[in-house]
């Protein structure tokens, strides 16, 4: 899984440019109202989940900024990571991904509105997914766990861009004057599922995380 990870990086890094939401590939190649294959399911969530946390990577690099791409890529890191899960409860292989894509906007405050869009196009594909009548429920649990994800995600970036590039930590999370002061583990609280999981996460993503986990509901009805 590692590797997997470190090669995604790497090609992105020798490309040095930025995933967008109309690079081909991923949520793009999705049409609502039609159905497709678990293979199918799993390489288009595959490609979109790695677009995404390639662009929050390179907008950091780019800008020098933390928040809100700090918090989000990492929750990307575990979006990914429950699709390759998800390839290993199947024993299917994960396929490999190469992709070009065009340079950054020259503001940051383009880039919320384009993590806003590639947010709302990964939300589209799950829900045409999680249409399918015959996807696997371990399958749909894990992609609306996803999906939720992302709507989270979406949240966030609506939020920064309304806060004109001045925001903070505890601005773009929602949680204003209750947050400040507080250490990350009082902020977020027992982090041992992730822990044991090789994945980064606070309290509100531990039960998600949880339910992002094939192998932790097999009798799932």
């Amino acid at each position: 899984m590692k590797k997997l990870m470190i090669t995604l990086l790497a090609i992105v890094m020798v490309l040095g440019t930025m995933v967008s939401a109309f690079a081909d590939g991923g949520a793009d190649e999705v049409v609502a109202g039609e159905s497709y294959t678990l293979e199918e399911m799993l390489e288009y969530a595959y490609q979109d989940e790695s677009k995404a946390l390639a662009e929050y990577d390179a907008i950091m690099e780019k800008f020098g900024v933390e928040a809100p791409f700090a918090n989000i890529k990492r929750a990307e890191e575990n979006h990914l990571n429950a699709v390759i899960r998800l390839y290993d409860y199947f024993g299917l292989e994960v396929p490999e991904f190469e992709f070009e894509v065009p340079a950054l906007p020259k503001s940051l405050e383009e880039t919320y509105s384009i993590g806003v869009q590639a947010e709302i196009d990964n939300i589209a594909m799950y829900e045409t997914f999680l249409e399918n009548e015959d996807i696997d429920p371990v399958v749909a649990r894990v992609f609306t766990q996803l999906m939720k994800g992302s709507e989270n995600h979406k949240a966030a970036f609506e939020r920064a861009g309304e806060c004109d590039g001045d925001c903070t930590f505890e601005s773009m999370n929602g949680m204003g004057r209750k947050g400040a002061g507080q250490s990350a583990g009082e902020r977020f609280g027992n982090r041992s599922y992730g822990r044991e999981n090789g994945l980064q996460t606070g309290n509100r993503e531990n039960k998600r995380l949880q339910m992002m986990d094939p192998e932790n509901c097999p009798n799932i009805q």
